[in-house]
């Protein structure tokens, strides 16, 4: 076997009692994949097993993956099984893979300022940070990477429906062109983000169209967003059966609360995983943009690492391709050292901290493949 071949997996679950067994399914039919077993059952009172087969799993052009099972119920408990498959590498290159991008920025917000409980200023940098991550990712068509789709919302294109609109064109573009383990999938966001009060506590990019006057506070003083004024997690749906690779970067203040790795239900963890969040800052930090960079810091250093300064950077020779897993740990090591340049005016001044995240980690060692071409300045 090498590098672009097929796996066949095996794998059993013992449940006690076995009130669901719908997880494991609904997780492997997103893949599209599967040829589910039956249970067989044990001796009375011992734990009933159940057998999956996926059969002809694509893998991708790399020498290296790590294969995950998730297991779950409606109660929430999950479990998770890992195995590292190394396998040689191809004796024929592979076919060049495709790129498909979506990009959002969003600076203005003309209602965001009329409520009386909770107001949101405009920005100067997010629509410049999207076209410029666009024009990064779609420009070059001698890239290592083909262009597949390519779609940019600035402004007032930045609603809710326009965004599903957006995802599910770009869904259909993606399965339309057969895409395999070796494409990308990449969205970008740039704008306002908050953890929104209220119970459920979920991260949400806020919209254009924003209506600060709709905004309330919970009991504990957070502001609560009306749903359809902002993105949540959900309005990635349509991106959830999409058989390959899919990077999202955020660039917003608590971006961190999207790509969560700690969550309840046992389904919607696996989907989570199957998708790679950088995030600009923590769930608890702000996102630094300043006329210094002319981008916030995160795309700033998501650029530069495009453009090369990441190529080689995590300590495999430089060979003028910037690889997805280079990116993204040249991005969470610059990222705090441009925030700590920044300062607070006044006698009080006090150094900014922005943390980066990604999320699951686990899995950037293994996202290898090439992104961008090193500009010669940058080896």
């Amino acid at each position: 076997m090498s590098a672009g071949a097929t796996i066949d997996v095996e794998a059993a679950r013992f449940e006690q009692p076995p009130h669901d067994v719908g997880a494991l399914e609904a997780a492997a039919e997103l893949l599209g994949l599967v040829e589910v077993g039956e249970f067989v059952d044990a001796d009375a009172g011992a734990p009933r097993m159940r057998h999956y087969r996926w059969e002809g799993v694509r893998l991708p052009a790399d020498t290296r993956h790590l294969l995950q099972v998730f297991a779950g119920t409606r109660e929430g408990s999950t479990d998770v099984a890992a195995v590292e498959i190394a396998v040689p590498a191809p004796a024929v290159p592979a076919p060049r893979g495709r790129v498909f991008v979506l990009c959002a920025g969003v600076d203005r917000y003309p209602q965001g300022r009329e409520g009386a409980l909770f107001q949101i200023p405009d920005l100067s940098y997010s629509v410049a940070d999207a076209r410029s991550v666009y024009e990064r990712l779609i420009g070059a068509d001698d890239g290592p990477l083909a262009i597949g789709h390519g779609k940019l919302l600035a402004d007032p294109q930045v609603t809710r429906s326009g965004w599903k609109d957006a995802t599910r064109q770009l869904a259909d573009a993606c399965q339309a062109a057969g895409v395999g383990p070796d494409d990308l999938l990449v969205i970008f966001m740039a704008g306002h983000g908050l953890i929104n009060g209220g119970r459920e506590r979920e991260y949400l990019f806020l919209c254009h169209d924003l209506q600060g006057g709709a905004v309330s506070l919970d009991d504990a003083g957070q502001p609560v967003v009306r749903p359809d004024d902002g993105i949540a997690w959900r309005d990635f749906a349509d991106l959830e059966r999409i058989p390959c690779r899919k990077l999202v970067l955020v660039d917003s203040c608590h971006s961190g609360g999207l790509g969560r790795e700690s969550r309840g239900d046992a389904v919607r963890e696996f989907q989570e995983n199957m998708i790679v969040v950088v995030a600009a800052a923590a769930d608890d930090q702000s996102s630094l943009e300043s006329p210094a960079w002319g981008h916030g810091a995160f795309t700033k250093s998501l650029l530069e690492a495009l453009g090369g300064a990441a190529d080689g950077g995590t300590g495999d020779p430089a060979d003028g391709v910037v690889s997805l897993h280079e990116v993204i740990n040249y991005t969470l090591e610059n990222v705090p050292r441009l925030a700590a340049g920044v300062q607070n005016r006044g006698a009080g001044a006090v150094i900014r901290r922005q943390n980066p995240t990604v999320s699951p980690k686990a899995l950037v060692p293994y996202v290898r493949m090439p992104l961008s071409k090193a500009a010669p300045a940058a080896r």
